[in-house]
């Protein structure tokens, strides 16, 4: 039995309506009964047709089950398969979707010897294969499943105390201008120190609250322990700063919650314009017309609308065009390999090419080296994030960080002075004036970084 989740199918049902959902549906069928019947589908003979039952279930998940296997190798090439063919992508109107697969797979009698069984199993398989980052990507359900999913519930179970037991705390990561050195503001990030599991990784906090509901109670907790941070820096004489604080697709489903967050505003005498909510590229897509209205009203109200994770989702450069957002911030998976990899320097030049030529402010995430500081800095970004200059800070920290931002600043040479360039998809035509930024100048900026971050 094979669970197969299909981000594609969820993109056009939220975008395109029920009906173009059940054309593409019918499309990917097609193409996976296809891939199963072929010669090479199995390392010993074809499948039969009657051997194949493809089913929907819900938005985005596909079920297949497969009869009369004759052998492991049988199995083994239909993985792998699975795991190295890319289906043609979904053509709607102007748009085209990629089809990425993500498959969890429970064999009988092994991992179930009924049908509930084994649809149990093979879900658990595929929500593993769902938390790894790797496309078209196979799980088999094995007994550590059964052992992480128990740990799973123990962790909701903790989470949903986690607020009134004051286990969540806020830390705030800088981003500073690249072409003045100066601290623009912060990105806040929630953290989670549980006292039977410790710091729980960030990621599997964000996943548990989402899982659970949990995401709106805690999302409000966030924005609402933000603003009165933000509140008391504006108090000490920090008006300039602004504050991005992250919102998920779950939230954006509560009616109340542009009120919730325009109140919280009103109630700290926050000005909308020293506030950004970050939405992920896949938040836009997924939930297309309600997501853009939204947007939109919180541009209406004043507040900055920033793009975060870009190039981890569906939307090509193009469709940038028809985002209503202020700030694009390139996702850190392209600066594991920058500036060495070609092919990460090519993209991200381009969208800064294309972000400049729509008015949009560029924000590089993830930058943790000189080196690529340097080479960001000469592909004319406008913002950074990373370790190069703090890691994420602790209230206080960030405090101390906005005190001795004016006197680090002083040490930096002013890149403001640098000639605007014409917008376009070369950058190369401004090296030679930005190649005239030292090695000491990188140095400077990156002397931002605080010795006692957290």
């Amino acid at each position: 039995m094979l669970s197969v989740h299909v981000d594609a199918l969820e993109i056009v049902g939220n975008t395109f309506g029920t009906g173009e959902a059940d054309k593409a549906f019918d499309t990917i069928e097609a193409q996976l009964r296809s891939l199963l019947l072929s010669s090479d589908a199995t390392a010993s003979s074809a499948l039969e047709s009657d051997q194949i039952a493809i089913y929907r279930v819900g938005m985005a998940e596909m079920l297949i089950l497969i009869s009369g296997l004759s052998n492991d190798k049988d199995l083994t090439w239909i993985v792998k398969t699975f795991e190295s063919t890319r289906l043609a992508p979904l053509e709607i109107t102007d748009w085209t979707y990629s089809v990425d697969m993500r498959t969890g797979i429970s064999v009988f009698p092994w991992d179930g010897d009924d049908a509930q069984r084994l649809l149990s199993t093979s879900r658990l398989a595929l929500r593993d294969a769902r938390s790894r980052e790797a496309l078209n990507g196979c799980l088999f359900y094995d007994k550590e499943m059964r052992v992480r999913t128990e740990e799973k519930l123990r962790l909701e179970s903790e989470l949903q105390h986690a607020i009134e037991r004051d286990e969540l705390f806020l830390v705030y990561q800088p981003c500073v201008d690249i072409r003045t050195g100066t601290l623009e503001g912060f990105e806040t990030l929630v953290r989670w120190q549980n006292p039977r599991f410790g710091l729980v990784a960030p990621e599997r906090l964000i996943a548990l609250a989402e899982d659970t509901h949990l995401i709106n109670p805690i999302g409000r907790w966030i924005f609402d322990s933000a603003m009165l941070q933000l509140k008391a820096w504006r108090e000490q004489g920090y008006e300039a700063i602004n504050l991005a604080v992250n919102v998920s697709a779950k939230q954006l489903e509560q009616e109340d919650f542009l009120s919730f967050l325009l109140g919280t505003l009103a109630e700290y005498q926050i000005p909308a314009n020293s506030v950004t909510i970050e939405l992920t590229e896949s938040t836009l897509i997924k939930d297309g017309d309600a997501a853009a209205r939204f947007t939109e009203a919180l541009r209406l109200a004043g507040l900055t609308v920033a793009l975060d994770d870009f190039g981890t989702g569906y939307s090509s450069l193009q469709y940038l065009r028809q985002m209503p957002v202020d700030i694009l911030k390139i996702d850190r998976t392209f600066f594991h390999d920058f500036p060495n990899n070609p092919q990460d320097k090519t993209i991200i030049s381009s969208v800064i090419a294309l972000s400049e030529s729509l008015g949009l402010t560029v924000v590089a995430e993830g930058v943790e080296t000189p080196a690529q500081l340097k080479a960001i800095t000469q592909m004319r970004c406008d913002s950074v994030q990373g370790y190069v200059f703090s890691a994420p800070l602790s209230g206080e920290h960030a405090t101390t960080l906005l005190a001795d931002n004016l006197e680090q600043r002083r040490m930096l040479r002013p890149l403001s002075k640098l000639p605007k360039m014409p917008p376009g998809p070369d950058v190369r035509a401004t090296q030679g004036l930005i190649n005239e930024l030292s090695e000491n100048d990188v140095q400077s900026l990156s002397k931002i970084k605080l010795a006692n971050g957290v």
